[in-house]
């Protein structure tokens, strides 16, 4: 892919973008937060708003409907947010304008795709506000796509 052909979709619009797994289970997210932790990435776990330390098993995190959760994670610069909001489904929330070249891109893509391999799920990349229309998605087996909109 060539970022002429889909810068727009990080540049255009000012509404957050989200990157979805369906269909998840605690397993799944336990992979997620393993697969995180082996990289570079910077995580930061919040709970009611206070900076707590992330634990080796997130299987009390992901199924509390008690406490108020959020991870932030940090790639190369990008801010994603999770809030553990449905077990059932990973949504990483960030913002576009944090993607402002291909490099960065890149690192979304890469992000969508390991996770994908990893969790053998499709994943996507919808565009908030906007009937969450796709404009990524990433499917094991065949790749990642941009479905021109």
């Amino acid at each position: 892919m060539n970022w002429n052909e889909y810068k727009s979709a990080f540049l255009v619009g000012g509404y957050l973008r989200k990157i979805v797994v369906k269909d998840v289970s605690v397993d799944g997210w336990q992979l997620l937060i393993d697969f995180l932790r082996s990289t570079d990435a910077k995580l930061d776990l919040y709970k009611g708003g206070e900076k707590i330390f992330l634990p080796h098993s997130v299987k009390n995190i992901v199924t509390s409907i008690e406490q108020s959760y959020s991870l932030i994670i940090t790639l190369n610069m990008i801010k994603l947010y999770c809030d553990f909001a449905k077990v059932q489904q990973i949504i990483l929330i960030f913002e576009p304008t944090e993607v402002d070249d291909e490099i960065k891109a890149k690192i979304i893509f890469r992000l969508m795709s390991t996770v994908g391999r990893i969790l053998d799920k499709k994943v996507v990349l919808t565009q908030e506000n906007k009937n969450n229309k796709i404009l990524f998605e990433y499917v094991s087996g065949e790749g990642l796509e941009y479905l021109v909109f």
